[in-house]
C-alpha cells in the first residue's frame, strides 16, 4: 500500500491507470487530516541537530513538511529512501533550522514571519531598508543579531504585519502598472529591468516567492521615480536591412581572447613548439596551453578555408591567461572598440568583463565552452555555443517523450542526487507530454530504487510493451551492475536503454551489452568520422600541424567558420537578421550543429541543439537527429 501512497504524493492524484486511481482515492480517504505532532526526540548527527520523527498512519510528506516548517525537498534530501519506501512507524530525521523550526514558537509563528537569508556584507540597516522597516523592528524579532552581529547564511525573521504597516504609512504608492511575463523571464530579471527591489516585488505579487514565473503572468510594478524601464537591460531590434547587405571584400576584425599561459612555458621553447614540422611527442607544452593551441589551430584552418571563399579577416590574438588584470589591459587597447567579433575568453570569470565591454560597444561576442546561461542575461550581443543543462535536458526528454506509448522505467541508486535527477526527468516528461496534448493517463511509469528493489526489476518489465529504461547516473560501478542485470532479460523482453554520454568512456561496462540494449544518450557535440567534411578536415589538419585533431580543434574550426560565414552573408550586425531568417542561422558543423534561440527580448542567444546517439545491435553508432 505504501507504494501506492508514494505514487499519490508524486503525481498529486494524476491517474496512472483507472485501477490505481481508484485505490489512491480509497487510500487518501483513510488518511483524514490530523495535526502532526512535533517530535521531542532531538539528536546530534555529525555536528547537526535533528528531530527524530516516527511516521504515523495518517501522515504524509506534505503534512510533515508543513508541521516542521521545511520544504518537502529538504526532508527528502535527508531521507531519500522514503521516496520509494514510505512506511508507517519508520523513523526519519528532520533538520533543525534556525529561524524555522528550532523552537515551538518558530514553528507556531511560521505564518507570522517571512525569512531572510543573509548574504556577505549585509548589515541590519541594509536588510531593514530592503523591507522598508525600522532597524528596531528587525532587532525585536532577532535580538541576537544586535549583540552577536550577523553572519553569511544566517536566517532572520521579519514580521509580515510590520512590513504591511510600513508600506501603508511610508511607501504611499497610489498607482501600478502591469508587466506581462515573456519566455524565460524571472522575477530577478524584471526587478532589474524596472529598478525595483526583488523582495518588494515579491511582497506586491503573492505566490512568487521562488521567483519562477510562467509566460503570460501579469506582474504588478509600482509607479515610482525609479521604475522607468532601464535601457541598459533592453535592446530593441535595430533598423538593419538584412536583404540589402552585400559583402564587398570588407576586412572583418576578429579578436581571439584565449588563455595561452605563455608565462607557464619557456618562451623560446614555446615558439619552437609552434613549429608544426615537429612531431607532437617532441613538443613540451604546459597542459592547459595544449587545449588552447588545439582550439586555435582549428580557428586558423577555418580562416584559411574562408579566405579561399573570398572572406578577408584581420585576426587579433590575445593571451588572457586567467587574469582580470590582463583582460582589462587588453580592453584598453584602441583597436578593441573597432572589433566586429570577439571570441572568448574561455573562463567565466574573465568572460563577464569582456561581455560588458562588448555590450557597451555593440560588438557580438562568443562563449565557446561555457554552459552557464547567466552570461546571456541582459546582454543581446552574447552567443553561447554550448547549450545549458536545462536546454540539454529539455531536448533529451523531448526525444524520450516519443516513447510515451511504451512502458517507462526510471532506475536510481538511492542516493539523493540521483533521486532528484529522476524526479527532474519525470517532471519534465509530464510537462512535455502536456505541451504535446498527450494525456498522462496513457503513460505507464515505474520508478525503481535498484539497491533496495533489485529483485523487482524483472517484475517491472512488460511483455506487452517495449521497456524504456532510463538511468540518469554517472556512477560506473552502479551502471555496470544494472546493465549486466538487464542484459540477461533480453531474451524475454524488448528493452531500450537511455543513459548518459559519460558511459561511452566507462571501462568496466561491457560495450557489447550497451549495443545489445540499444543504448541512447544525448551529447552537445559529436564528430562523425564517416563524414566527407570531417575526412577533409582531418587530412588538412594532419598535413598542417603534423598531429591528430582533438575535440577542441574541431570546436575552434566550427566557431570561427560559423560566425565568419554568417558575417559574410549579413554583415557584423547579423544578430538582428536572425529574427527574419532563422533558417539561415542553422548550420551543421564538424563537432556542433548550431541553432540559436534568443533566451528573451533582453538577453543573448543560446545554441538549442543537442545530438541523440544510438548504439545499435550491429555495433553501429548512429546520430539519430
Amino acid at each position: 500500500m505504501h507504494l501506492l501512497y508514494i505514487i499519490y504524493m508524486k503525481y498529486f492524484l494524476k491517474k496512472i491507470t483507472v485501477i490505481i486511481s481508484f485505490m489512491l482515492i480509497t487510500f487518501s480517504a483513510c488518511t483524514q487530516d490530523k495535526e502532526v505532532e512535533i517530535s521531542k526526540n532531538i539528536v546530534t548527527i555529525k555536528g547537526e541537530k535533528y528531530y527524530i520523527h516516527i511516521i504515523k498512519e495518517n501522515e504524509n510528506l506534505k503534512k510533515i513538511s508543513n508541521a516542521y516548517n521545511l520544504s518537502e525537498r529538504e526532508i527528502l534530501i535527508e531521507n531519500p529512501e522514503i521516496l520509494s519506501n514510505w512506511r508507517v512507524a519508520e523513523a526519519i530525521k528532520i533538520k533543525l533550522v534556525s529561524g524555522k523550526n528550532r523552537t515551538k514558537e518558530e514553528i507556531k509563528n511560521k505564518d507570522e514571519f517571512i525569512y531572510h537569508v543573509t548574504k556577505n556584507d549585509e548589515t541590519l540597516y541594509k536588510i531593514a531598508k530592503i523591507y522598508e522597516i525600522d532597524v528596531s523592528d528587525l532587532i525585536e524579532t532577532n535580538p541576537e543579531a544586535a549583540t552577536d552581529g550577523i553572519k553569511n547564511g544566517e536566517v532572520l525573521r521579519i514580521k509580515r504585519n510590520k512590513i504591511n504597516k510600513t508600506l501603508k504609512k511610508e511607501r504611499k504608492i497610489e498607482k501600478y502598472f502591469f508587466h506581462t511575463v515573456d519566455n524565460e523571464e524571472s522575477l530577478y530579471m524584471i526587478s532589474k529591468i524596472y529598478n525595483v527591489d526583488i523582495n518588494f516585488l515579491k511582497m506586491l505579487n503573492s505566490g512568487m516567492e521562488n521567483g519562477v514565473l510562467k509566460k503570460g503572468t501579469e506582474i504588478k510594478i509600482p509607479i515610482t521615480h525609479k521604475s522607468e524601464k532601464n535601457s541598459n537591460f533592453y535592446r530593441d531590434k535595430e533598423d538593419i536591412s538584412c536583404e540589402k547587405f552585400v559583402y564587398n571584400s570588407e576586412i572583418f576584425r576578429v579578436a581571439l581572447f584565449l588563455p595561452f599561459f605563455l608565462d607557464k612555458n619557456d618562451t623560446v621553447n614555446f615558439y619552437e613548439n609552434l613549429d608544426f614540422n615537429l612531431k607532437q611527442k617532441d613538443k613540451k607544452i604546459y597542459n592547459k596551453s595544449k587545449i588552447v593551441l588545439e582550439f586555435y589551430q582549428g580557428c586558423l584552418l577555418a580562416i584559411d578555408s574562408l579566405k579561399k571563399d573570398g572572406v578577408s579577416v584581420d585576426l587579433f590574438v590575445y593571451d588572457t591567461k586567467k587574469s582580470q588584470t590582463k583582460v582589462r589591459e587588453i580592453l584598453e587597447k584602441n583597436e578593441m572598440k573597432e572589433m566586429d567579433l570577439i571570441i572568448g575568453p574561455l573562463y567565466n570569470s574573465t568572460f563577464k568583463s569582456v561581455a560588458i565591454f562588448a555590450k557597451k560597444h555593440k560588438i557580438n561576442i562568443v562563449s565557446p565552452f561555457s554552459s552557464n546561461k547567466e552570461i546571456l542575461e541582459f546582454n543581446p550581443f552574447v552567443f553561447q555555443i554550448t547549450p545549458s543543462y536545462e536546454t540539454q535536458l529539455n531536448n533529451y526528454i523531448y526525444f524520450l517523450s516519443n516513447f510515451y506509448q511504451e512502458k517507462i522505467i526510471f532506475i536510481h541508486d538511492t542516493i539523493a542526487e540521483e533521486i532528484l535527477a529522476v524526479e527532474k526527468y519525470e517532471k519534465k516528461l509530464y510537462e512535455i507530454l502536456e505541451e504535446k496534448n498527450i494525456s498522462s493517463d496513457s503513460v505507464i511509469v515505474k520508478i525503481i530504487s535498484y539497491n533496495e528493489e533489485k529483485n523487482l526489476l524483472k517484475l517491472a518489465l512488460s511483455n506487452s510493451f517495449e521497456n524504456i529504461i532510463i538511468i540518469p547516473s554517472k556512477n560506473q560501478a552502479f551502471v555496470s551492475s544494472v546493465v549486466t542485470n538487464l542484459k540477461q532479460y533480453l531474451r524475454e523482453y524488448k528493452i531500450i536503454l537511455f543513459g548518459m554520454s559519460q558511459w561511452k568512456d566507462f571501462e568496466n561496462v561491457e560495450l557489447k551489452y550497451l549495443h545489445s540494449l540499444n543504448l541512447h544518450f544525448s551529447t552537445k557535440n559529436y564528430v562523425d568520422y564517416t563524414s566527407k567534411d570531417v575526412k577533409k578536415f582531418l587530412m588538412k589538419y594532419r598535413e598542417t600541424f603534423k598531429s591528430e585533431p582533438t575535440k577542441f580543434s574541431f570546436s575552434g574550426y566550427d566557431v570561427v567558420f560559423y560566425f565568419l560565414k554568417t558575417m559574410k552573408t549579413y554583415g557584423s550586425n547579423f544578430q538582428y537578421c536572425l529574427y527574419k531568417y532563422p533558417g539561415d542561422f542553422v548550420r551543421d558543423g564538424l563537432n556542433y550543429k548550431i541553432k540559436f534561440n534568443k533566451i528573451s527580448k533582453y538577453g543573448g542567444f543560446e545554441n538549442n541543439y543537442i545530438n541523440i546517439i544510438k548504439y545499435d545491435t550491429f555495433f553501429n553508432i548512429i546520430k539519430l537527429n
